[in-house]
């Protein structure tokens, strides 16, 4: 009697703060044989990340005066840094063909740090990842008249690894880092203006390829 019947209250704080940059340089839009766009882009992301576990009385929610009971602070940052450029030649009035490329290079780290009764006292474990990624895309267009066009496109792109953040222990059972995903985009189309731009067609085909598809998984490993 006397004693609160204790309950725990879950507290969540997360901030984020991002950076982005991007500069192109391109050729004239005048018409010309051989065209062309290059560029760079750069990102920087922190995320303070917080999670405490507190106890209160399950009656009121009120504190019950023991201090936090679990702990983990856990800081994060991400960092891309890419270059990028297509062009495009016309080889007549009504066919051309675009290249493009792009090169990504991404930076991660992970950290967690703890503490509290719950975790046994004060602990940290920490993690990294790295990865670098090319991708590219290739597109035909032919125009049967200023108002018809025919194209294809080939691309390709990605979703860059990281770190299991979560998972992080000294055992080796689960892999510190996920590699990146990957996807090839195939794509037929047609569209245009007829019946003295009465009518209206936008229509395409399309096939993709993802790979190594990046997934959450529960194991029961110990």
């Amino acid at each position: 009697y006397g004693v609160p019947r204790l309950g725990v209250r879950i507290d969540n704080n997360n901030r984020t703060g991002k950076f982005t940059q991007e500069f192109r340089l391109s050729s004239p839009d005048d018409g010309r044989q051989l065209s062309w766009l290059g560029g760079v882009f750069f990102t920087n992301e922190h995320t303070a990340g917080y999670q405490a576990l507190v106890a209160v009385d399950r009656a009121t929610g009120a504190d019950a005066g023991l201090g936090l009971m679990y702990e983990d602070i856990y800081p994060s940052t991400y960092k891309e840094k890419a270059a990028f450029g297509n062009v495009t030649y016309k080889f007549t009035d009504a066919f051309d063909v675009q290249l493009g490329g792009r090169f990504s290079s991404t930076k991660q780290s992970f950290a967690n740090n703890y503490d509290g009764p719950l975790n046994g006292g004060p602990s940290s474990d920490s993690e990294g990842a790295s990865n670098n990624v090319w991708t590219y895309s290739f597109s035909p267009r032919y125009r049967f008249n200023p108002n018809v066009m025919m194209y294809g496109r080939v691309s390709t792109g990605y979703r860059a690894g990281g770190a299991n953040a979560l998972l992080m222990d000294d055992r080796g059972i689960f892999p510190g880092q996920y590699k990146s995903d990957s996807l090839t985009s195939y794509e037929w189309g047609l569209k245009g203006d007829f019946a003295d731009h009465a009518l209206t067609l936008d229509t395409a085909l399309f096939y993709i390829d993802w790979t190594n598809i990046q997934l959450s998984e529960v194991s029961q490993a110990t």
